[in-house]
């Protein structure tokens, strides 16, 4: 029998074990990487793997494939069995998901396991996932994440055969935020490091014991831990992880009490987590951790038991397994019938019936709220085409109780079964056909004071009192509470009355507050409605959120404030409850929208309609003569057509100008609200339409509605703080203290206006018409006329992000309360800056004084639903549409708020924001891309020592130089292509090289003088006039006036360029055979291919543009507004030109960086330093090697939006986090490698040999015959000198006893003979990979001579030179073993052949 509930066939093809690795992305909201799935053949010859409801047998023979239950989820990548395969997804189902079929690569035989792995991330809407800023939880600082997979959502999280019917044990690796912990419902097996990202850590955990997938579950947060017994522990987070452990304190006795009954707990740790309260279920049984839910925390004893069913699920195993859900009820029932018999154990009898009677109102309740003939309330329910979520309820619980509780109480006999009516018990809906018997001792005063406020009338109720409750229990209180529930709502006065003398409002058990808010709710008291909002939002348990607000939907005065709150709310609440109280409000994802707005926004002939479409079964031609039609009817003359019929058109999308076919529906072709454009025949496209996408910048980032918040106050934003405000990643809110100034500035303001006193701005004109009086009936006139006749800007429209960082600039430069703006106001602007409503503003038309005018003016005019305005859901629109479509409305001016937006520099600032974000970007980023070049022209970096920087100490400098040091130094980062190169002959770099640290640092030092200029700009007050409100006046000034931020931007493009400049030069260098020893233009076959050579062009041609444009800008002025703004900065190009110049740098560095990788192409297999690997890495994934020519725009362009520093970074902070001590290699630019002294006596030769600062070693040479080849004397030395220092230090040098593979040697001049004392000066180049240890000087001084003595009859081949003839075919080196450390004595030397030395 098939799970309807899912697309598996476990009858075909059984998942038996889980492999899982994932990281937590919070910025994403999705949890990506592989699941790896150990699948078992249930067939012979498995060809076709049927999903469920097609058959288990004789179907027709297909490809072998596997079919996966996902929701929303991403695939990527499967393998099987490490081989590549296929897969697909399937036909879309409304509540199950989407079908993932994947094919083998081979068939499998029954009984035979595969390995499928797949690379998947997760939906940010997963209904299983909720992931929480960290505003919403306990502690405010860090996210949070948990998942609910009961019961069909595992397979919104990754893709698995998710039915009860299939049980797997599990593995999982989880990588999350450091400073966060991840839990899961499997023991914990140890935590590390992640080696991939510094900034995460790996969680393991292993479940040996089989589990469904409903089971899986994973937390990620700020948690701690508390022991409250042998083999359990309390989570939950720091806030709440005391008071948790408290009340679970008795949990290891409650678990005694519960293996009493059902046998011992077989999953090992049993752990409690405390969930924030969104968490929809008042707890969940997973294995190894139970969540409960922190309503617990303020119930007694008893109610904590009903949240550890874990216990019982662990110990009864899991009922419904082979039927997927369909027996759920008896499991259900099952387990609620051992959490009484343990509280019976713990309580006593009577207590277990009282429990048991309680839950016998609860289903009584249930069944009246969905129906007695409702199939949901049948015990075994028919889940075919029914979503397991809407189908629960306590009625599962509760009659399978009542079931287990009727058998107790019925057996006695063998022929007692054959009395029990299963069917009914099974399959009727509505009440069990026979009520149990129960113990009614407790439940008899309940009963009884339920019927004297039933049955009481006015004039009795002054015979209530507190007294009345004196003797029950909170269990009694309950029931007494869900007793009233069953009867008719009581009159008003009843639950006044009873609020009086009970005080119910003052209890904080959540099942007592429940129960006594539905009730007043359903007797219509309007004071109970803010109190049973606050409960059906504060935490999100579907068990009280649903009724509640079902409660209050059915309250007529009550119902519109139920639908505002819960769409309010509906962001931060569980996906399922989200769902869920949708739909019992009317209010479905499918009417979410409609309720806000018209369906469409439609676009004809320069006029914006809005088109009401109440089916989605109507054409898209039937929307495109709807909006003609309605377009004619507001035109006198129709328009120009006789009729509707006439009209020939096409339609396409505002967003991306893609056309639609007018056969589709709209429900098929258009989302919810989109922007559509009507072309008619013979027109061209629409004059004032703007395509709906803006041109894009370095910066731009798909746009994700955010939900982290930055709280501004005027004075703390950083000029990163708006870049990221800019890229879209959060929301804005105002600090209280903000509020506060604002509103006192606005106190100010609107007695000005009540006294009408004259004020520039606020009851006069403005410019010229300074002296011009305006009475009171025309301020908010004059405001207005402000804002559109000084919307005269021109060119391309910002961005998007420039756009919200220019709004978000204006709000924090309101914040700071000296403007004189509205609380009101400013909260409806940031509004419009949250819902990313922005509006149309021309990039050109500002001279930077007063302030930027023309650019904020077209601001506001978007803000009071004029002009364009752009969001990511409407694209380009006219501003009262944009605004409507997002449930906001155009903001009316007040006097004084026209001026208040539009004056300032924010348009100069806030692009000079991203310009020093940039700047300071790329400026690490060449740092890195100069290292990678050093090491491919083989230069040294005896130029980055400390000392040298020592005395020329500025900041910038001295950074950089440390940068190159942390990158290229070869002990610290072994460098291959250093040390193939460490004794050339040259001397010293060309200035490109030598000299970064003077030319990179003053550009980094520029930058960050440029950033502090900006910061403070960008947290001052610049309005005119400004408002004083301790001093309760207002005073004009120049703060409007742009000259810091323009005569900054304009040192930063001067500053900046550099960084082009000599990267162009190194480029140079590259391509250059005569200059680079590299093929010319990097590329093989030159002449056929050109590589390079353009590439470099278009180098030159930048920095050569960038020369122009760094004529500063701010050196000019014109005098504007009749003379009397006579100075003006004209900021807002410097602005503008700076970010050209930095893209260029951008553009040319990327070039740099292509060169360089292609350079390392050609020293191959040399490789360079660690961190420079993996800028080398990164560079390949995106772009391949220059084999031959090819289009390479391309290229450049992905390497132009690589992060370099992203790679190198860890390695630099590594390396300036361990001090670790300065390499000074031996280099040629520094001293030679030694001195040789000679003396000859007959054929013996005696050698003292300078090694390096004071480090001698003597040995002695005997040759036979005379004369020798300076080749073959200088080996034989250099072997000698080697040979005594790997003795001493504490890793061997040579990687093996060969020493030809490891040594080679060039002298620098080759002498025909040596026949007497000379002075000869050699260098050797190595090719070991060696780092001399720290006591590498004083270990030489101590040496004794070495001997070395050479016997050979072959001549010795030395590159063309004679040797003289040996008598042995070995060299023996001998060392006197007097001053050898213990443990190198009698150890021997090696032997090297003859061809080696």
């Amino acid at each position: 029998m098939a799970d309807p509930s899912s697309f598996a066939s476990p009858a075909c093809c059984l998942t038996r074990h889980l492999h899982l690795r994932c990281r937590a992305d919070f910025g994403a909201r999705a949890l990506r990487g592989t699941a790896a799935l150990t699948a078992r053949a249930e067939r012979e010859a498995l060809r076709c793997l049927v999903t469920a409801g097609g058959g288990e047998g004789g179907g027709r023979q297909e490809t072998p494939r596997t079919v996966l239950d996902t929701r929303d989820v991403q695939v990527f990548k499967v393998t099987v069995n490490g081989q590549d395969a296929q897969f697909a997804f399937g036909e879309k189902h409304s509540f199950k998901g989407t079908p993932l079929e994947i094919t083998f690569p081979n068939e499998l035989r029954r009984g035979q396991e595969a390995i499928v792995e797949i690379s998947f991330e997760s939906s940010p809407q997963s209904s299983a996932l909720q992931w929480f800023t960290p505003e919403q939880t306990s502690g405010k600082k860090h996210p949070f994440l948990f998942s609910q997979c009961q019961a069909i959502h595992c397979r919104a999280i990754f893709p698995c055969q998710d039915t009860p019917a299939v049980k797997l044990t599990y593995y999982a690796e989880i990588s999350v935020p450091k400073e966060l912990v991840a839990l899961m419902s499997a023991n914990r097996d140890g935590e590390a490091p992640d080696p991939e990202d510094s900034t995460h850590k790996i969680y393991r955990f292993s479940q040996n014991v089989p589990v469904p997938c409903y089971l899986f579950a994973l937390v990620v947060g700020a948690l701690e831990s508390r022991k409250i017994g042998p083999r359990t522990l309390v989570w939950a987070e720091k806030e709440l992880v005391d008071k948790s452990a408290y009340e679970f304190s008795e949990a290891e006795a409650m678990l005694k009490t519960a293996e009493d009954l059902a046998g011992p707990y077989v999953w090992g740790q049993y752990d409690l987590l405390v969930l924030p309260p969104s968490f929809p279920y008042g707890g969940m049984e997973n294995p190894c951790l139970t969540f409960v839910t922190p309503t617990l925390l303020v119930i007694d004893l008893y109610q904590t038991l009903l949240h550890m069913k874990s216990l019982i699920a662990g110990q009864e195993t899991w009922l419904p397994t082979k039927h997927g859900s369909i027996f759920g009820g008896l499991n259900e029932g099952h387990t609620v019938y051992l959490e009484r018999r343990i509280g019976g154990r713990l309580f006593g009898e009577q207590f277990r019936h009282f429990q048991a009677l309680g839950g016998w109102r609860e289903l009584q309740n249930t069944i009246n709220t969905l129906g007695d003939k409702n199939p949901v309330t049948n015990l075994i329910i028919n889940l075919d085409e029914v979503d397991p979520d809407v189908a629960y309820s306590s009625v599962p619980y509760e009659k399978g109780f009542a079931l287990l509780f009727y058998l107790e109480q019925l057996l006695g006999g063998p022929d007692i079964l054959d009395k029990v009516d299963w069917n009914s018990w099974f399959h009727a809906p509505g009440m069990p056909p026979v009520k149990p018997t129960y113990d009614t001792t407790l439940s008899n005063a309940c009963v009884a004071l339920s019927q004297r406020w039933v049955q009481a009338k006015e004039s009795d109720l002054g015979s209530f009192s507190s007294a009345d409750l004196k003797e029950m229990s909170s269990h009694q209180l309950i029931e007494f509470l869900a007793l009233l529930l069953l009867e008719a709502p009581l009159p008003l006065s009843h639950v006044q009355r009873m609020q009086e003398v009970y005080d119910f409002n003052a209890i904080n058990n959540s099942e007592i507050r429940f129960r006594w808010l539905r009730l007043c709710i359903r007797s219509k008291w309007e004071a109970a409605i803010p109190l049973a909002l606050k409960m059906a939002t504060d935490q999100g348990r579907m068990k009280f959120t649903r009724p509640l607000f079902r409660d209050l939907y059915s309250f007529d005065k009550s119902r519109d404030l139920a639908i505002k709150t819960f769409l309010e709310h509906r962001a931060s609440m569980h996906p399922v409850t989200s769902m869920l109280v949708g739909k019992d409000l009317k209010q479905d994802q499918n009417n979410f929208w409609r309720a806000s707005m018209p369906r469409y926004t439609v676009h004809v002939r320069g006029e914006w309609l809005a088109v009401p479409c109440l089916s989605s079964t109507n054409t898209i031609e039937w929307l495109g003569k709807e909006a003609v039609r309605r377009y004619m009817k507001n035109k006198p003359d129709n328009g120009g057509f006789a009729s509707v019929e006439e009209v020939k058109f096409y339609i396409r999308r505002c967003k991306g100008l893609g056309l639609l076919d007018l056969d589709d529906t709209v429900g098929d072709a258009l989302e919810d609200n989109e922007f559509v454009e009507v072309v008619i025949e013979g027109d061209i496209m629409s004059p004032d339409f703007i395509p709906s996408q803006p041109e894009g910048v370095h910066l731009y980032s798909k746009y994700r509605e955010p939900e982290q918040y930055i709280s501004l106050d005027g004075n703390s934003l950083t000029t990163e703080d708006l870049v990221n405000l800019g890229k879209g990643l959060y929301k804005i809110k105002l600090s209280p203290e903000a509020e506060a100034k604002v509103k006192k500035s606005r106190e100010v303001i609107e007695r000005i206006v009540k006294e009408q006193t004259v004020v520039y701005g606020i009851t006069t004109g403005f410019g010229k018409f300074a002296r011009t009086v305006i009475p009171n009936s025309n301020l908010r006139e004059l405001q207005v006329n402000l804002v559109r006749s000084h919307s005269a800007g021109v060119g391309k429209p910002l961005t998007p992000e420039r756009t919200r960082m220019l709004l978000a600039l204006r709000i924090n430069v309101l914040a700071k309360g000296y403007s004189g703006i509205s609380l009101e106001t400013l909260e409806q602007v940031i509004e419009v800056f949250n819902a990313s409503c922005l509006p149309y503003i021309p990039e050109k038309g500002t001279v930077g004084a007063s302030g930027d005018l023309a650019p904020l003016s077209h601001l506001a005019l978007g803000l009071i639903g004029e002009g364009k305005m752009w969001s990511p859901k409407s694209g380009w629109a006219d501003a009262k549409y944009v605004l409507e479509a997002h449930g906001l409305k155009p903001i009316t001016l007040k006097p004084k708020e026209g001026l208040a937006l539009i004056n300032g520099t924010q348009m100069i600032t806030s692009l000079g924001c991203e310009a020093v974000e940039r700047a300071g970007a790329i400026a690490r980023q060449a740092d890195i891309i100069a290292a990678l070049t050093l090491e491919v022209l083989k230069g040294t970096t005896r130029a980055f020592d400390t000392d040298i920087h020592a005395v020329r100490p500025h900041r910038g400098q001295v950074e950089v130089a440390f940068r190159f040091r942390s990158l290229l130094d070869s002990d610290h980062h072994p460098s291959e292509i250093a040390e193939s190169h460490r004794f050339c002959d040259r001397v010293q770099d060309a200035y490109t090289m030598r000299c970064c640290p003077q030319v990179h640092g003053i550009v980094n030092d520029t930058i960050a003088f440029v950033k502090d200029i900006i910061t403070t700009e960008i947290n001052s007050a610049t309005d005119n006039p400004m408002v004083f409100a301790e001093r309760e006046e207002t005073i004009s000034g120049g703060n409007f006036h742009g000259e810091y931020p323009a005569k900054a931007l304009d040192y930063l493009a001067i500053g900046v360029h550099e960084l082009a400049a000599i990267s162009e030069r190194r480029i140079e260098r590259l391509c250059n055979p005569s200059l680079s020893e590299l093929p010319a233009f990097l590329v093989t076959e030159g002449g056929l291919n050109s590589g390079f050579m353009i590439a470099h062009c278009t180098a030159a041609a930048l920095v050569s543009e960038n020369k122009a444009l760094c004529h500063p800008s701010s050196v000019d002025s014109l005098s504007t507004s009749a003379a009397t703004e006579d100075h003006v900065s004209m900021g807002g190009w410097a602005a503008r030109k700076a970010l050209r110049v930095i893209e260029h740098v951008e553009q040319v560095l990327a070039i740099e960086l292509l060169a360089a990788c292609q350079g390392i192409e050609f020293l191959r297999p040399l490789r360079t330093t660690t961190p420079l690997e993996k800028v080398y890495d990164l560079v390949r994934s995106v772009v391949r090697p220059w084999i031959k020519d090819r289009f390479m725009a391309p290229d450049i362009e992905a390497a132009h939006r690589l992060l370099v520093w992203e790679v190198a970074k860890p390695y630099i902070e590594k390396y300036r986090r361990e001090h670790i001590p300065e390499s000074r290699p031996i280099s040629p630019t520094a001293f030679s490698l030694g001195s040789l002294r000679m003396s000859a006596d007959d054929n013996d030769f005696s050698f003292n040999y300078n090694v390096v600062d004071q480090c001698f070693v003597s040995t002695k040479l005997y040759v036979e015959e005379m004369p020798i080849s300076m080749d073959f004397l200088a080996r034989s030395i250099t072997l000698s000198i080697l040979s005594s220092v790997s003795k001493f230090k504490p890793y061997p040098l040579l990687h093996s006893t060969s020493v030809d593979p490891a040594l080679s040697m060039r002298p620098r001049r080759c002498w025909k003979a040596v026949n007497s004392s000379s002075s000869v000066a050699f260098r050797v180049c190595s090719t070991v990979k060696w780092i001399p240890p720290p006591a590498w000087s004083d270990t030489l001084c101590n040496m004794s001579p070495v001997s070395i003595q050479h016997r050979s009859s072959r001549a010795y081949p030395s590159a063309g030179h004679s040797s003289p003839s040996l008598k042995s075919s070995c060299h023996r080196l001998d060392l006197d073993h007097a001053s050898c450390p213990g443990n190198y004595r009698d150890q021997p030397l090696w032997d090297c052949s003859a061809s080696g030395v």
